[in-house]
């Protein structure tokens, strides 16, 4: 079973700027670096699918090493600028997208992963 607990910070900044901040606080069967970011901007991207935490290092510098456009981390923190509803609306998204890595991570990868004996026999 896979278990990520996070925690979601929604603030209104001068300007006014619009800021939601998302940080992985524990996890269970599963790497704690669920948010992908752009190598080269340093910009969060999304949320990652079980696909990208199998293949995007969790750190900025091992991307640049091995010529990798993205890599993950713990926590994003998105400004949204004076755009409210924008960010409202992120916010709902990025819970929606961790729970949905949570239930696709656990079926594709820690399902999946194993070992088993089997003895076949025939006419015994």
């Amino acid at each position: 079973m896979v278990v990520i607990e996070v925690n979601q910070t929604r603030v209104v900044e001068a300007g006014p700027d619009y800021v939601v901040d998302t940080k992985v606080l524990a996890v269970q069967n599963i790497d704690s670096n669920i948010f992908v970011f752009n190598t080269g901007t340093q910009e969060f991207d999304h949320v990652a699918a079980p696909w990208d935490m199998e293949n995007y290092p969790n750190s900025r510098n091992e991307a640049i090493l091995k010529s990798i456009d993205y890599y993950r981390q713990t926590q994003a923190r998105v400004s949204y600028g004076d755009n409210q509803a924008t960010a409202a609306q992120a916010a709902t998204y990025t819970l929606a997208r961790i729970d949905t890595l949570a239930r696709q991570y656990d079926a594709t990868i820690v399902e999946f992963e194993g070992s088993e004996d089997h003895i076949f026999s025939e006419g015994v």
